[in-house]
């Protein structure tokens, strides 16, 4: 079987950013392991000045420069265009893309069958975005997504909100529930909290939906409550005004010595913090099924998250963590005090959290299940 996955792919292990990157990295690490895949993947990326096709193991690379001006404005046209011909060029038995914005249906690939994983849902993001020129250049990308979800057929539901947003718009649409995978080093985390402090982490880029100033705020109730509190934020700053509002905040709160930011981190690095920490707080405005979450559950960790997107579908309430309404930021507060207090509690969730995410989340088992529906999907054509 030769396939073709169109994803975001890093150019190695220690680049991955952002929990895209981390599935499909993670998934085709596995997939390769399956003797009759043949596997091509398509990235399209902003920073390959010029394309090229590298060979990394059973895995054939092809880079393609994304259109760097006006490539919102005309809604990944050219992009996909490029992405058209390559595939043709591959002519594969089977297409997954891993973008939505820049998926194409069966009938413009000459009928080879399409697969589709949504990660990000933009129709959730752009609610919550301030001023008008945002939202103005926001508006296209949207209008891609809307575009591209009516000509999914085959679709892979990492959560069951994605199975309910895209259905609004396209009905027909056949829908199979497949969790992202995570790494195995994830589930081998030995916990080593510190002893002196009690560590709060949370991993995932800096910006507005994440609501990371929100978090902070909740610090501040927490440290008047416990003064060996700390809160690390692992994840590159994507939003620089935002993150100065940040700056501000922490320093009229007096908070300098319960905050670290510690920016883009590897996954060894990454590995050190989830082994480290008391427990993974995740305050976003929208998410779908977000890595942060599912990589503290394989590591045995307590989670404390919004009640948004796909989140529930992930966290149990008062079983493996606590849910919290959007912006509830006093609830918030209360439920990592409770944890911080609550050894017995904290730990007993993380237990329980581990024992689901080795259910639900083994690389290997995610990636027989993905072959086999595209097994499935190949022989219904």
């Amino acid at each position: 079987m030769k396939l073709c996955m169109v994803a975001p792919y890093p150019r190695d292990k220690d680049t991955l950013k952002g929990g895209v990157q981390a599935v499909v990295f993670y998934l085709l690490q596995e997939l390769t392991k399956i003797q009759d895949l043949d596997i091509h993947i398509i990235s399209c990326d902003l920073d390959t000045a010029t394309s090229y096709c590298e060979t990394q193991g059973k895995m054939t690379i092809h880079r393609i420069s994304a259109m760097k001006k006006f490539g919102n404005i005309t809604l990944g046209y050219f992009d996909r265009r490029a992405i058209r011909v390559k595939i043709l060029e591959i002519a594969p038995d089977i297409v997954h893309f891993q973008t939505s914005t820049l998926c194409l249906g069966s009938n413009q690939l000459n009928g080879i069958p399409v697969v589709v994983t949504i990660h990000g849902i933009k129709v959730n993001e752009i609610k919550l975005l301030r001023g008008i020129r945002n939202a103005i250049r926001f508006y296209p990308t949207l209008a891609n997504e809307m575009r591209s979800w009516k000509s999914i057929e085959h679709l892979i539901c990492i959560s069951s909100h994605v199975q309910t947003m895209v259905q609004s718009f396209a009905r027909n649409v056949k829908c199979y529930p497949i969790a992202n995978p995570v790494s195995d080093e994830f589930f081998h985390v030995q916990s080593r909290e510190c002893e002196d402090r009690k560590i709060i982490l949370c991993v995932g880029f800096i910006n507005r939906i994440k609501n990371s100033n929100g978090l902070l705020e909740a610090l501040t109730i927490v440290k008047n409550r416990l003064n060996d509190v700390e809160l690390v934020f692992a994840g590159d700053v994507q939003d620089q005004g935002y993150f100065q509002l940040m700056n501000k905040n922490i320093r009229e709160n007096n908070l300098e010595s319960n905050v670290i930011f510690k920016g883009h981190l590897n996954e060894d690095a990454l590995l050190r913090e989830y082994a480290r920490c008391s427990l993974v707080v995740l305050f976003s405005d929208a998410e779908n099924s977000p890595m942060a979450i599912q990589q503290a559950m394989a590591a045995g960790k307590a989670v404390v998250a919004s009640r948004v997107g796909g989140v529930p579908h992930l966290v149990h309430n008062n079983e493996t963590g606590y849910l919290v309404d959007r912006g509830d930021i006093s609830s918030l507060a209360e439920k990592i005090v409770d944890l911080l207090q609550d050894d017995k509690k904290r730990r007993q969730f993380g237990t329980n959290a581990k024992v689901e995410a080795l259910n639900r989340f083994q690389a290997k088992e995610v990636a027989l299940k993905t072959y086999n529906l595209y097994k499935r999907i190949i022989d219904e054509q």
